[in-house]
């Protein structure tokens, strides 16, 4: 039988501690921001502080945000509590036409998004 309440220890360590908000080299330096520095990433559905790190793989005026992270305050998630990061869900758009009717999935890639240096 399966144990499900039992605590899991994930290893995560080193790079992939938290999630990171991945930026075209050329836009942080557009924007005077240096890599590993903290940004506020916002649009008309929220805001988040989040570390960013340059990805010359990105097209430019491109980012991305792993999702998943930033569950400190998810009740029943003793592990995600745990973890580091910050929750992309915080931009996502919500209520009517934040869906695609067909399918009802939720609308959570390409949402525009604005980077503010922190200082």
């Amino acid at each position: 039988a399966h144990q499900f309440d039992k605590d899991i220890d994930v290893g995560i360590a080193g790079e992939r501690d938290r999630n990171r908000l991945a930026v075209h080299p050329d836009d942080l330096r557009a924007r005077g921001v240096a890599d590993g520095a903290r940004v506020r990433l916002w649009n008309e559905h929220g805001a988040i502080e989040v570390e960013v790190e340059g990805d010359d793989t990105l097209m430019r005026g491109v980012v991305a945000l792993t999702h998943g992270w930033g569950n400190q305050r998810t009740p029943g998630m003793r592990v995600a509590q745990r973890t580091p990061g910050v929750n992309a869900n915080a931009l996502l758009p919500a209520g009517p036409g934040s869906f695609e009717p067909r399918s009802n999935q939720a609308f959570m890639t390409g949402v525009a998004v604005e980077i503010t240096p922190i200082s």
